[in-house]
């Protein structure tokens, strides 16, 4: 076994049940999982729960689970606050562009 998750019903999932994506994702309360400085290690009290490359877990608050999700997977893009002047710029930088490859289309075809 190299990890099992606790659940607040009692219920545990192990990799010896299956992957770490096969788990149930909601109400982890606890997580075990071998470490290589100390044999066992146990983290608790997160939000989320992840599973690293190298088999220890990390747990994230919200925070930490939107940069892992934006900075290292990529898989979701962040806006931020810009002033008004500053985001019309963008989005009328966005409108030309649109205009221009819409025009390098050809017409539509319907």
């Amino acid at each position: 076994m190299h990890w099992r998750i606790y659940y607040s019903d009692g219920s545990t999932f192990s990799s010896e049940d299956g992957a770490w994506e096969d788990a149930p994702g909601w109400d982890a309360q606890v997580v075990l999982f071998r470490d290589p400085d100390t044999k066992w290690a146990m983290r608790h009290g997160g939000d989320f729960f992840r599973l690293e490359g190298d088999g220890t877990i990390v747990q994230m608050d919200w925070v930490g689970l939107l940069d892992w999700v934006v900075n290292e997977l990529g898989i979701v893009k962040v806006g931020r606050m810009l002033t008004r002047d500053q985001f019309d710029g963008v989005y009328q930088q966005a409108k030309r562009d649109m205009a221009e490859l819409k025009a390098s289309d050809g017409p539509t075809v319907s």
